[in-house]
């Protein structure tokens, strides 16, 4: 019973999801993909002892490519990174240590609001679909809280399947910024060097 990873330009929409209900075995990746990529999710899915539910983690991971910009230098920043996905949650936070930023994760919006309480961040990675509470309200909730306390985090949005109007949608909510899924890093690096210096 040995997965398959099909590695490809472009979701094939109803055809793709029909081939994955029907089988555990196919794992669908969107190129281009690097080899430390491949290794990670090669291990992600044979050391965990979930290996079913790993396979479905490994179909919704939404890193683009792994191209890195040189000049980016996270000297000890803080980021927080709001995001369910597990495996979204390493590949981001290895990126950006790897650039000297200092990471924190947190599973759901909840989490979110509750480590932004407890730690000064420099910036705040938002993805927007998530259990318990979504990107959107956990935005308002921190945007809300920081008229008490004077202070502005800024918070990148991270939005899957992006739809007309989504942009729009996060920028009421209090967003700074916006990136959609899949992730192109170096967008990711460029977006998030602009806000080094916001207080």
């Amino acid at each position: 019973n040995l997965p398959v990873i099909v590695m490809q330009y472009h979701h094939h929409g109803r055809n793709q999801e029909l081939l994955e209900s029907l089988s555990d075995r196919l794992v669908f990746i969107k190129k281009p993909i690097s080899a430390v990529r491949i290794t990670e999710l090669l291990l992600f899915l044979y050391e965990q002892p979930k290996v079913n539910e790993n396979r479905k983690l490994l179909r919704r991971c939404d890193i683009k490519n792994e191209a890195e910009d040189e000049n980016v230098n996270g000297d000890g920043r803080r980021v927080l990174i709001v995001e369910d996905n597990p495996v979204n949650q390493k590949l981001i936070r290895r990126l950006l240590e790897k650039k000297g930023y200092e990471i924190t994760v947190a599973n759901d919006g909840l989490e979110g609001i509750a480590a932004h309480e407890s730690v000064r961040f420099d910036i705040v990675l938002m993805d927007m679909q998530m259990p318990r509470m979504d990107g959107l309200t956990a935005t308002r909730e921190i945007r809300q809280r920081e008229l008490n306390s004077g202070t502005h985090v800024p918070i990148i949005a991270l939005t899957a399947n992006a739809m007309q109007g989504d942009r729009e949608k996060c920028m009421q909510a209090g967003m700074d910024e916006y990136i959609s899924k899949p992730i192109d890093t170096k967008e990711l690096f460029r977006i998030i060097s602009r806000f080094h210096d916001s207080k």
